[in-house]
């Protein structure tokens, strides 16, 4: 249960016991999730966080859950097994407050699948790199006095 796979065009499976190291790793997620990946990142950087996986921080439902929100960003379901069968919940609907979820005491966190999420060029990113040498009278900015 440890894998990060595309599914479906633009859905990306990570199976519930995926390390954070192998979510920041994947090029996959480099790609197509790069939200995912920087907060991986953020808790894969610390000591404890190395052997941590995906699965268990959702099943902690910890408010400080620094992967929680990214997850909730790209629209992530996950996916509960057990001997009695499988179900499919969103993952606001499996996180019902800090440090409950609607798991039940037979289930396991089998997956989970999220919207890949491409980032998109930023138009505004070119802004004040113009090749112009100086300004136009009306781009120059104030100057306060002290």
């Amino acid at each position: 249960m440890s894998y990060i796979e595309p599914k479906n065009g633009s859905t990306i499976e990570i199976g519930g016991l995926t390390k954070y190291m192998r979510l920041i790793n994947s090029p996959l997620l480099q790609a197509e999730a790069p939200l995912l990946v920087q907060a991986a990142d953020l808790v894969g950087q610390c000591r404890p966080a190395i052997a941590a996986r995906l699965g268990g921080n959702i099943a902690n439902a910890s408010p400080a859950g620094d992967i929680l929100p990214p997850l909730l960003a790209l629209n992530a379901s996950v996916t509960l097994v057990s001997t009695t069968g499988e179900r499919t919940l969103p993952l606001p609907d499996l996180l019902q407050g800090p440090g409950k979820t609607a798991l039940a005491p037979h289930e396991v966190i089998h997956h989970i699948s999220l919207i890949a999420c491409r980032p998109t060029p930023n138009p505004y990113s070119q802004i004040g790199q113009s090749p112009r040498h100086g300004h136009r009278r009306g781009e120059r900015g104030g100057v306060i006095a002290a």
